[in-house]
């Protein structure tokens, strides 16, 4: 039997780690420590887990001075969407100033996980995180002065979620859903950059005609259109089960090599008492491993909750 107890303070498992050494490392702090002289230098120091964040992008030609000043003068809009499909969910972002700015950035990729934890609201997190991170580095290297942006997204929840946090950070934020975005979230909110969230609702092209659609309806769909896109990147830029440990979450917890970024306790207690069980449940009903792997596990869970 194993035992699990995890409160605000702390967490006890009675379990051993096999996870390699070598994929845990120490990372100073965040966007204080980067030093370049473009967008590009500084996206590509990085760490490379928050680059994958934000996904493939595309710095306008003027290197972003445009996004600067509309930063400054605070006519910046980040606009995020995010998409699921199966095993699969991508994320695209813009900053820019209209639908048809010309000198506009814009980044698409992959939001990596297992089936079980891609969610919609996982890829619209995702792209509100790279907004955030993109704008902090547009700021710093053009050495913007009180800036701000409108950010932007279709999933209310996300917005409401990534809300300041009222308190300083402490163990139990580790054990929400999503926490390892939340926490990088928060710490790339700790700069000079006013925020002011606003919802758009989605995919008002299947219901308005192309002309009776607002400039925040159409950069929506656009980014709906470029999310879509991302499934089509090369492979290295689809979604992986792999996940990094990102600089701001510190530490997390794996379990059968797949990061717990939701529902940490049940999947601690789990992971503890499935082999016992499976045990048990071999020898009381003579079955085999073949009849173990081909059992409807999900669908008896859906019954019995249903019962209860």
């Amino acid at each position: 039997m194993a035992d699990v107890r995890i409160t605000d303070e702390y967490i006890i498992l009675l379990c051993t780690s096999t996870h390699n050494d070598n994929d845990f490392f120490c990372y100073q702090s965040q966007y204080e420590t980067l030093s370049a002289v473009t967008l590009q230098d500084q996206f590509d120091q990085l760490p490379t887990s928050l680059q994958r964040i934000c996904g493939h992008i595309i710095i306008p030609e003027d290197g972003g001075i445009h996004l600067a000043q509309a930063a400054h003068d605070g006519l910046l809009l980040g606009v995020s969407d995010g998409s699921v499909k199966g095993s699969q969910a991508t994320q695209a972002w813009t900053l820019t100033t209209s639908p048809n700015d010309l000198l506009s950035m814009k980044g698409c990729g992959p939001v990596d996980g297992s089936t079980s934890t891609l969610s919609s609201f996982h890829a619209e997190v995702q792209g509100q995180l790279a907004l955030l991170i993109m704008i902090t580095l547009l700021v710093k290297v053009h050495n913007v002065s009180q800036p701000s942006y409108t950010s932007i997204c279709d999933n209310q929840s996300a917005l409401k979620r990534l809300q300041p946090l009222t308190n300083s950070l402490r163990l139990h934020h580790h054990k929400e859903p999503e926490a390892d975005l939340l926490l990088t979230f928060h710490e790339w909110s700790n700069n000079n950059i006013k925020r002011t969230p606003q919802w758009v609702r989605g995919h008002q092209d299947s219901s308005k005609q192309k002309e009776d659609l607002n400039d925040l309806e159409r950069i929506n769909i656009e980014m709906d259109q470029l999310a879509d896109t991302a499934y089509e990147l090369p492979h290295e830029l689809k979604t992986h089960i792999e996940q990094e440990v990102l600089p701001a979450e510190i530490i997390a917890v794996f379990v059968n090599g797949v990061k717990i970024t939701t529902h940490l306790k049940k999947t601690i207690i789990n992971a503890c008492h499935t082999p016992s069980m499976e045990t048990y449940i071999t020898n009381r009903h003579n079955l085999n491993a073949y009849d173990i792997d081909h059992i409807n596990w999900k669908g008896i869970k859906s019954i019995m909750t249903k019962q209860n």
